[in-house]
Order: structure tokens, then C-alpha cells, then sequence
């Protein structure tokens, strides 16, 4: 599925995995090769072969939290992705593309960093659900903090997550569920 803001093409597939069009270049999250930039929010998310042409917490060029980076005519912030229980080690990405700003969860759980991009003025935030990521309803409540524009939920659990987190999070934005309409 591709969801188009302005210049920027989203590429939605059925998993955690986004390809991001802008400006001539490719950018994958939590994606296979064939992007210019990779960028991976946890540990054991990178393919096999890649080499050390990537951005990750844990390999390729070693990102953190609180790191900004000024690439061919985008930027980036890492910003924190945990679950509670394991704070540390996973990562999200705010993406700053032309005037249009993409928010990639990561591995998190509803945590306190999130509330720091409430000013941040998101048009799209790509949240997964499911097993080391986030349950609909923190989910929702990320959507209720942060305000995007556009909400899509990024399917790492079971099918109905993707319409619970749709049913709670409509009162505050646009749903877009990735291969449904």
C-alpha cells in the first residue's frame, strides 16, 4: 500500500518493514536491501549481509537516542524505544522530510520520552503492535499524546489489534490500516 503526503510515498507492507520515498532517494525501516538508507530500531532487526551501511543501536553506524543526523537533504532524530521492563536498546525515528515529518515508533511501549514529540507537529506516525512493541491501547494513547495527522498501525501481533487500535484512536486523528480500506 502507498500512502503519498505531498512529496513523500509511504510503502506499507503487512509487517513492521516501510520504505519511504522522498526527494529521488529510498529509505527502509526495519526493511530488507534495496534502500539508499536503512535504519533499524532494535538489535537482531538488521538482515544478515548487509554490511556497515546502516543505521542501528547495535551495528552499521551506531545510533542513540538524542542523536540528530543531517543526511542528503533529510534529517533525522533518534528518539528513545523501549518497553519498560527492558528500558535501553531499542530505538524510534522522527524523519524530517522537506515539510513533512514521519514518526517510526520502534520497539517501545507507551513511555515518558513519547511525551516530548507532543510540539513536534507529526503528520505521520507508523506504530507497531504486538510482541515487543505496542498493545492498541498504548498505542491509542501515543496517538492521544503526540496528535499526527495520520495514524498507521504497523502489524507485528494479531489481525484484530489493527482495528482495536483504529476503534480507539479515530476520536483523535485519521486511521490509515495498512492493505485495507
Amino acid at each position: 500500500m502507498r500512502l503519498k503526503l505531498g512529496e513523500v510515498t509511504l510503502l506499507l507492507g503487512e509487517g513492521v518493514s516501510v520504505g519511504i520515498l522522498f526527494g529521488g532517494k529510498s529509505i527502509g525501516v526495519n526493511a530488507g536491501g534495496g534502500y539508499a538508507y536503512l535504519f533499524y530500531t532494535r538489535c537482531g532487526y538488521e538482515p544478515q549481509g548487509i554490511g556497515g551501511d546502516f543505521y542501528s543501536p547495535c551495528g552499521g553506524r551506531v545510533v542513540k537516542p538524542g542523536d540528530a543526523l543531517e543526511l542528503e537533504g533529510f534529517r533525522v532524530r533518534v528518539v528513545s524505544g523501549y518497553r519498560r521492563a527492558e528500558q535501553g536498546g531499542g530505538v524510534g525515528y522522527v524523519f524530517y522530510l522537506g515539510g513533512v515529518k514521519v514518526y517510526y515508533a520502534g520497539p517501545t511501549g507507551l513511555v515518558e520520552e513519547i511525551v516530548g514529540l507532543r510540539g513536534e507537529d507529526i503528520d505521520v506516525a507508523l506504530l507497531p503492535l504486538g510482541e515487543g512493541a505496542m498493545t492498541p491501547e498504548e498505542a491509542s494513547e501515543v496517538v492521544r499524546t503526540v496528535r499526527p495527522r495520520v495514524a498507521v498501525p504497523l502489524r507485528a501481533g494479531p489481525e484484530r489489534w489493527l482495528y482495536r487500535f483504529r476503534d480507539l484512536s479515530l476520536v483523535y486523528t485519521q486511521v490509515v490500516v495498512p492493505g485495507r480500506r
